[in-house]
């Protein structure tokens, strides 16, 4: 998620200056309309994962038997101890 939105947010600064090379007649209609479409989709993606993420902590809380109004924290940066692991 956090890639799509700097992805999405290069995707604005690149829209914005290739309409303004399409306002000075630099760049064509259909080069804004192409960056248009692929900003939506990625809008979309994002707000696609965004609500998948939401269903995925709700069915672990249904599965580790925890209310649905109680705050969850998920880990993302995973560390491993190979010794631990070992032992």
């Amino acid at each position: 998620i956090e890639l799509l939105k700097k992805n999405l947010a290069s995707m604005l600064k690149l829209t914005e200056t290739t309409n303004l090379l399409y306002q000075n007649q630099l760049a064509k209609k259909t080069d804004v309309e192409r960056l248009e479409i692929n900003r939506a989709n990625l809008e979309t993606q994002i707000e696609n994962l965004e609500n998948t993420y939401s269903q995925l902590i709700s069915l672990l809380k249904f599965l580790i038997n925890t209310p649905q109004e109680s705050p969850l924290a998920i880990q993302t940066d995973v560390q491993t101890d190979l010794n631990a692991l070992l032992q």
